[in-house]
């Protein structure tokens, strides 16, 4: 049993990363095209904001995720024993 759960940690751990991963190149592309439309003297700041906060939104909301499968990974004290052996 503890197998199936490890596995299926191990997916869920896949796919947040997966999720974060994916829209990476397009967001990227988009935000060079913006720098490139910018350096050539057209002067739309809004071009610029909007990928740079896109791509600040899903990197917190990948770090959110991650922190959760973290916490969700985390063994209660009770587990582990005496915590004062490994201090």
């Amino acid at each position: 049993m503890a197998t199936n759960s490890n596995n299926t940690d191990r997916n869920e751990q896949e796919h947040v990363q997966c999720a974060w991963k994916r829209p990476q190149h397009e967001e990227l592309t988009e935000l060079e095209n913006a720098v490139a439309h910018v350096k050539n003297d057209a002067k739309d700041e809004e071009k610029l904001t909007q990928p740079i906060e896109k791509i600040t939104q899903h990197f917190q909301e990948h770090s959110n995720n991650r922190l959760r499968l973290a916490r969700k990974d985390m063994l209660p004290v009770g587990e582990c024993g005496s915590m004062d052996r490994w201090l």
